[in-house]
């Protein structure tokens, strides 16, 4: 009788410690993971790194063997990696808070009853706004968790003003780790968070704060200096707030009506009693037309009255009618510049401005996006601003992007979530944080800064703070503690040009000791914290005009730093090496070896499929093609026959739904192209023990056929973290490492192992966007070299090519501007491609592609057709 077994699979401990020191954050991130299956799993290190984050050590451990990672320079990289995706850090918009997130991500094949350590070292600066210094460590997982520990120190040159663990409501769908602080005197403070026991909940997530801000006994503050003539400076006048001037303009057309509009009210009501009363604004609401709250000014004061009639006026709004973007915008610049009219030349877009919010695309007056932003740039002469945000899924992200950029602003998209009033509120908040100088421009005397990062600054607002770096060179004597330095500021307010004096005085950098942390404290932290703040400053040059020479010279310079100081940026690449056969850190390890394809040393790609669908083979060592099978929906095609090992796959094929205008385009351009399609059900059949599994996106049919007089069946749900066993011959596992996607693995006795991924198509939160736009499966073959000789099918057909020694060795040349495939005694036209790897996200797969499947198969797609799912003919 077969017996299913159920257990866990894989657990994870994860251990963070941070160091704070003067703001600048080392951290390092240790994960083990334990395998106890008897099967080979893949496991997944995810973390998420702050945007400006370098990275300077990875390391793997297994079996107490550490394999460090390697840093080389991107002109040194050997070709062995040009058919590789390297390391890299994929940016995504938290749907929450519209913040930039960097994942890092490394995969790997755990053998059975092995355990992993990964381990991640990375630095970033924090800097100080809204009179607070903020460090947010975000966690994910995709296996279960024992326990997440993190600890952070924070120390700092002077005495801690406050600190503290705060639980921002926006993350409500977050787990929200309660940090306890340990330690707090003068300058040093320990704080730690804990979260033991299992964590069940799919694609779990832990968030961690800590919020603090230190004394300042003088405005002028200290230069600090340490033994090297290395120094840090922040600069934080006490200055009033310069008043602005607002124009609200938001969407009220019908599709904002329901939750969103009660969003947007609750949202700008609230920031509006962050105006201060010198501020002054007013509100343009639009549909098919324009409406202006005060139309018998420009704007008026932020008076507390004048503040409860608006939000009374917002508190009423009622949504009907079109979107007429144009004139809404057109008519915010109008009260601008009846306001200004007097004196136009002082506009300034940091204090005059306007905030647009919409959740469509205009559909009256000027339709075309492009004539908008013209009528736009031709009325917006003398510079206003614009903050342009998109609310809900239907917003036209291209146009807000080029309407603030035009227009000297910024844009965000919020998500149409639950909390969205808060996200809103969050980066408005943010964004009309006020101005208190702009144009700044340091100078110290004597002249210290020979060596520095920017000293120059477009605007410095109100509790932050500007902060150079770099060493003192070319003087006589190094400044030593208690000498004083002049530093001279020059900027603008509102009205005039202002030059402020001030007297520095010299400080030691303050040590700090950390107990039981001494592995992760790095010295020279000022000489550090130049080097990344230098880079951070060279990469924002070279996106903006240069000479050729220019671009170089910085180029060679964040060559030069980022070796120096080990630090990962885009002049550099990180290596992980196992047994001198390199492994970019971004690639999860596949099988070594398939003598059943053609190829010069058994070195072969299992092969894949995606999409529509999408079969990556490797002919040979050098190419790598992919073709489409260009099935027909609700058809069946046999994927894979072997006769000697007794196993079959089949594949049930449905049509992708359309996606609206790109398919229009794509089906005029292509009118001849057919639907795109994906595998929707696979069946695998093992003759030997008459055993079947149906695999669906959500769940697993076994078919038992032992009984000749009657079959048994039993299906799983394919949506939780679980281990099964079937006892007999075949090793069938389930993996659900969310709620949007699992795997399913089936493994033989001769170690084939076929891994199939479920994708589903559901709302995702953080950083996992819906990928596909139907239900599907992915699937690749692990000890595919295992496989006999006696094999057919798509795949089988494309292996037994290699029987044929008469046939000339696969190769590609180009003629005129074309790349020809000669394969099979046969030549067809190839391009390059980069296809979506399915058994890894956000990772893409580099071949050439084959237009004429036929030429790899040497059959047309319909001799692949079976009349069903448990069709088992050769």
């Amino acid at each position: 009788m077969t017996r299913y077994v159920f257990h866990q699979v894989l657990f994870t401990d994860i251990k963070i410690t941070s160091f704070i020191h003067s703001g600048l954050v080392d951290t390092c991130v240790t994960s083990d993971v334990i395998n106890d299956s008897n099967i080979t799993r893949t496991v997944s290190f995810l973390h998420i790194l702050p945007e400006k984050a370098l990275i300077s050590y990875f390391s793997i451990k297994i079996n107490n063997t550490y394999i460090p990672g390697r840093l080389m320079t991107k002109h040194s990289l050997p070709t062995i990696y040009e058919d590789h995706p390297v390391h890299q850090l994929k940016k995504k918009t938290h749907p929450e808070s519209g913040e930039v997130l960097r994942k890092f991500e490394m995969i790997y094949r755990m053998q059975p009853n092995t355990g992993i350590q990964f381990k991640l070292k990375y630095s970033h600066v924090l800097f100080r706004s809204q009179s607070r210094y903020l460090y947010k460590g975000i966690f994910l997982r995709e296996n279960l968790v024992n326990s997440l520990i993190a600890d952070v120190y924070v120390c700092t040159n002077v005495n801690t003003k406050f600190l503290r663990t705060p639980t921002p409501s926006i993350f409500s769908e977050m787990d929200i780790l309660h940090g306890t602080v340990l330690e707090k005197k003068g300058n040093f403070s320990h704080i730690t968070f804990r979260s033991v026991g299992k964590h069940n909940n799919p694609l779990w997530k832990s968030e961690i704060y800590v919020e603090y801000d230190t004394e300042r006994t003088a405005e002028s503050g200290c230069v600090f200096v340490d033994e090297r003539g290395y120094f840090i400076h922040k600069f934080s006048p006490n200055l009033p707030a310069l008043p602005r001037k607002v124009i609200f303009v938001l969407d009220i057309s019908g599709s904002m009506a329901g939750r969103k509009i009660q969003q947007v009210r609750s949202a700008v009501s609230n920031i509006l009693q962050t105006l201060g009363n010198k501020d002054s604004f007013n509100i343009v609401l639009f549909e098919s037309v324009a409406r202006v709250w005060k139309t018998d000014v420009g704007l008026v004061r932020a008076t507390a009255g004048n503040l409860i009639s608006a939000r009374r006026y917002i508190s009423a709004i009622d949504p009907e009618g079109a979107t007429n973007i144009n004139e809404a915008i057109v008519t915010a610049l109008d009260l601008l510049q009846r306001d200004n009219k007097e004196d136009s030349s002082k506009v300034n877009p940091f204090l005059d401005f306007i905030i647009f919010l919409t959740d469509g695309q205009p559909t009256v007056g000027a339709r075309s996006t492009d004539v908008i932003l013209k009528n736009v740039e031709k009325k917006n002469n003398q510079g206003y601003g614009i903050i342009a945000i998109g609310f809900g899924k239907h917003v036209d992200s291209g146009f807000l992007q080029e309407l603030a950029k035009k227009n000297k602003g910024i844009w965000r998209h919020i998500s149409e979530k639950a909390d969205a009033s808060i996200q809103i509120q969050k980066f408005l908040t943010k964004t009309l944080i006020a101005p208190i100088l702009f144009d700044v421009k340091l100078t110290y005397r004597p002249n210290i800064a020979t060596l520095s990062t920017k000293l120059f600054h477009s605007v410095l607002r109100r509790g932050g703070e500007i902060v150079v770096a770099g060493k003192i060179e070319g003087t006589s004597r190094m400044p030593a503690t208690g000498d004083i330095v002049s530093l001279i500021a020059t900027g603008k307010t509102d009205k005039d040009k202002k030059n402020m004096t001030y007297e520095l005085e010299v400080c030691p950098i303050q040590d700090c000791v950390i107990p039981d942390a001494t592995e992760d404290k790095k010295e020279n932290l000022a000489e550090r914290f130049y080097a990344i703040l230098r880079l951070r400053d060279i990469s924002r040059y070279m996106r903006s005009t240069l000479t050729a020479e220019e671009k170089k010279n910085y180029r060679r310079e964040a060559t030069e730093l980022s070796i120096r100081y080990s630090l990962v940026t885009n002049m550099t690449i990180l290596i992980v090496e196992k047994n001198n056969s390199r492994l970019p850190t971004h690639v999860q390890p596949r099988s070594p070896n398939f003598p059943g394809l053609p190829v010069n040393s058994g070195d072969v790609l299992p092969w894949i499929f995606e999409g529509d669908p999408h079969f990556i083979v490797r002919l040979n060592q050098k190419i790598k093609v992919c073709f489409t099978l260009g099935g027909i929906p609700n058809k069946v095609y046999k994927i894979l026959h072997d006769s000697k090992l007794g196993v079959t796959v089949n594949g049930f094929v449905v049509r992708a739904p359309p996606s609206g205008l790109a398919d229009e385009i794509h089906k005029t351009n292509f009118p001849n192209k057919a639907p795109e399609t994906y595998f929707q059900r696979l069946s695998f059949i093992f003759t030997r023990v008459k055993l079947s599994f149906l695999v669906s996106p959500h769940n697993v049919t076994i078919v038992n056929n032992t009984n000749a007089k009657k079959s048994h069946e039993y299906t799983i749900d394919a949506s939780d973290d679980f281990f099964f066993l079937n006892e007999i011959e075949i090793k069938f596992s389930i993996y659900g490492v969310g709620k949007m996607y699992s795997y399913v693995n089936l493994t033989l006795p001769e170690k084939v192992t076929f891994i199939v991924k479920l994708h589903r198509t559901r709302d995702q939160v953080l950083l996992n966007h819906t990928e596909h736009r139907e239900d599907h499966l992915d699937m690749e073959v692990d000890g595919a070299q295992h496989l006999s000789k006696q094999i057919s099918g798509i795949f089988g057909d494309i292996a037994s090519t290699s029987l044929h020694s008469s046939w000339q060795s696969p190769k590609i040349l180009k003629h005129e501007k074309q790349f020809i495939l000669f394969y099979r005694n046969q030549q067809t036209k190839v391009h390059k491609a980069f296809l979506h790897n399915p058994m890894k996200r956000h990772s893409y797969v580099p071949c050439w592609h084959v237009c004429d499947s036929r030429i790899l198969t040497g059959k047309p797609v319909s001799s692949y057709l079976v009349p069903d799912l448990l069709n088992t003919g050769s």
